[in-house]
C-alpha cells in the first residue's frame, strides 16, 4: 500500500504558525511532518518553570493540541482551520526542567465528522513525558477525509 503525501509541507506549517499571534510565545519549530503525523519541538523558557523548576503542564497540553491540529492539516489541508478540539486526556508520566522537549502527534482514525490522535511530549533523550488522547471535529466542508 503507498503512503500518502501530506496535503501540506513542513514549510507552510510552520509559516501558519510564525503568522498567528496566539502560538507565537511558545517558539514551537516543526520539525517533521507526514500523512496524519507532526513533530514540533519546544525551546526551553525560563519564564515558564513553575516552582519547583518543571516545566508546568500547560506546556505540554498546548504543545500536544496544536501538534495535533497541525497532523489534522496534513490530512485536511487548509480545510482544517476550523477543525477544533473535543475532548483531550492527558497523563503526566515524569517531568522535565530546563531542556527543551518534542512533541510527536499522530491521527488515528478520521470518521465521518471526528478524528481521533495521540501525541507523546518526549524529552530530545527520549523519555516520555506526557501522553495525550485527543479528538478532533472536522468542518462540514471536509467531513469523510481519508487517512
Amino acid at each position: 500500500m503507498r503512503s500518502l503525501d501530506p496535503a501540506i509541507s513542513r514549510e507552510a506549517l510552520q509559516e501558519m504558525l510564525d503568522a498567528h499571534p496566539f502560538v507565537e510565545d511558545y517558539a514551537f519549530t516543526v520539525e517533521h511532518v507526514e500523512h496524519g503525523a507532526v513533530r514540533v519541538s519546544v525551546p526551553f523558557q525560563e519564564k515558564y518553570v513553575r516552582p519547583g523548576g518543571v516545566i508546568p503542564g500547560f506546556i505540554y497540553m498546548a504543545t500536544a493540541d496544536v501538534a495535533t491540529w497541525l497532523a489534522v492539516y496534513t490530512i485536511l489541508g487548509h480545510d482544517a482551520a476550523l477543525s477544533v478540539t473535543t475532548e483531550m486526556r492527558t497523563s503526566f508520566l515524569s517531568g522535565l526542567a530546563g531542556e527543551e522537549f518534542v512533541c510527536e502527534a499522530r491521527v488515528l482514525d478520521a470518521g465521518e465528522r471526528l478524528l481521533y490522535g495521540t501525541a507523546e511530549c518526549r524529552s530530545r533523550a527520549g523519555s516520555i513525558v506526557t501522553h495525550h488522547a485527543i479528538t478532533y471535529i472536522m468542518p462540514p466542508s471536509s467531513r469523510g477525509a481519508k487517512l
